[in-house]
């Protein structure tokens, strides 16, 4: 007869099997990759601060369609003139339809992803 620390063991041993290999696996394959990448994992950059400045300051005096990540899922969708861009910063004026005049947002925002330009067809 089995006690509870034996089964226990058991399950344990059968588990361990089971996982241990794929871990294993897994871990291996992310040393290859770390090696093959010349040891450094990092993020591959698309773009600067200075080229999201560029781009949005071509923008000015046009028409814009903004969607703006506000976090826990809020995300609202504006729609107005890129008025001004300054050194941190670049300013909206919105339709009158929202209430609001106008809505300023730093360039790394559009950097990090939170803010999303594009440009209205007429």
């Amino acid at each position: 007869m089995k006690t509870k620390k034996m089964k226990r063991m058991t399950i344990f041993k059968r588990y361990w099997c089971r996982t241990v290999p794929f871990l294993l696996t897994g871990l291996n394959n992310f040393f290859m990759a770390i090696i093959n990448a010349g040891s450094v994992l990092m993020r591959k950059v698309v773009c600067d601060l200075n080229m999201v400045k560029a781009k949005i300051a071509e923008l000015k005096g046009q028409v814009i369609k903004m969607e703006v990540n506000s976090g826990r899922r809020r995300i609202k969708c504006y729609e107005g003139v890129l008025e001004d861009t300054y050194n941190s910063v670049f300013v909206v004026r919105l339709s009158n339809e929202t209430g609001m005049d106008t809505l300023s947002y730093s360039y790394s925002d559009v950097l990090c992803g939170d803010v999303k330009i594009a440009v209205k067809v007429s």
